[in-house]
């Protein structure tokens, strides 16, 4: 076993030229081939089901070092290629338009660091480094009876939960009568 020789080395009972010698042995073969045919080790691109708008043929998802994009499948002759846009389903707080999606800043301080902008950049220039939520209008506060109970006998209260923050909840609770004991 590799980790008793290693032990070994480590205590100065066996060389170490002798045990990786016998490990690139048998390993060097099998670096060999895959290396032979790493070409095919690659994941097939998937068609996209439209057509290239510079040459008509069909458009390939592919995979690159900066991640997955769309390219022509008429490469070398056609060099289409355009960025995958996955939005949030968000609409932009700013515009009200475009949707955000998730960008990675390309430089300055924060290069690297992801952010969310608007679709409609350079035209909205809305960005956040946290993921906007979607705002809910007219939610309603759902009280269980037992909370109803509590409420109305004690003297403080902490509201917590339910997908609203507190003072929204709280306004709630008073405008349905719940709070008349506490408020002032």
């Amino acid at each position: 076993m590799m980790e008793d020789e290693l032990d070994q080395i480590e205590a100065g009972e066996l060389p170490w030229r002798k045990v990786v010698g016998e490990f690139w042995g048998g390993f060097k073969p099998v670096l060999d081939d895959v290396s032979a045919h790493a070409e095919n080790m690659r994941p097939e691109p998937e068609l996209v089901g439209e057509p290239c708008p510079e040459c008509g043929k069909d458009l390939l998802v592919k995979s690159g070092r900066f991640g997955e994009f769309i390219a022509c499948s008429g490469y070398p002759e056609c060099k289409y290629t355009r960025n995958i846009v996955r939005t949030t389903g968000i609409k932009c707080p700013k515009c009200g338009e475009g949707e955000l999606v998730r960008r990675r800043a390309a430089k300055g301080k924060v290069k690297g660091r992801m952010f969310y902008g608007c679709t409609r950049y350079p035209d909205c220039d809305f960005i956040s480094w946290k993921k906007p939520e979607p705002k809910i209008r007219n939610k309603q506060l759902q009280i269980p009876q037992k909370l109803k109970m509590q409420i109305q006998t004690c003297k403080r209260i902490t509201i917590t939960g339910g997908g609203l923050s507190g003072s929204e909840a709280a306004w709630q609770l008073a405008q349905r009568g719940f709070l008349s004991g506490f408020m002032r």
